[in-house]
């Protein structure tokens, strides 16, 4: 990938996509594809302000599936990192109440006892 005056030129081979060396989605075209827009641009805008960035260029059938399936596997990507951290939280939310009861059970085996 090279990157050059603020627009992403990425060659696509059979396997794989590798973009900024830490994102990678997988692509059956064989061509290098100019595309105008930032990762940022693409995986962090609005519908409405990502459709009104696709019209603002002449793009071809094979830069626009690119960038939508770039936006969506950004997407999917930031919704995974979310359920994680959510899990985590549930997980140390449940830990914390196990605690809590496990606690409560003492004080009052001891005060009765």
């Amino acid at each position: 990938m090279f990157h050059i005056c603020n627009e992403l030129f990425i060659v696509v081979t059979r396997v794989c996509v590798c973009m900024l060396l830490r994102w990678c989605c997988c692509v059956t075209v064989g061509v290098i594809v100019q595309i105008p827009l930032t990762m940022d641009e693409m995986i962090d805008s609005t519908v409405e302000q990502f459709n009104e960035l696709l019209s603002k260029y002449q793009l071809s059938d094979a830069q626009n599936q690119l960038i939508r399936d770039i936006r969506r596997r950004g997407k999917n990507k930031l919704a995974a990192q979310n359920c994680r951290k959510r899990k985590l939280e549930v997980i140390q939310t449940v830990e914390d109440e196990v605690r809590q009861t496990s606690h409560l059970i003492d004080i009052r085996v001891l005060s009765v006892g």
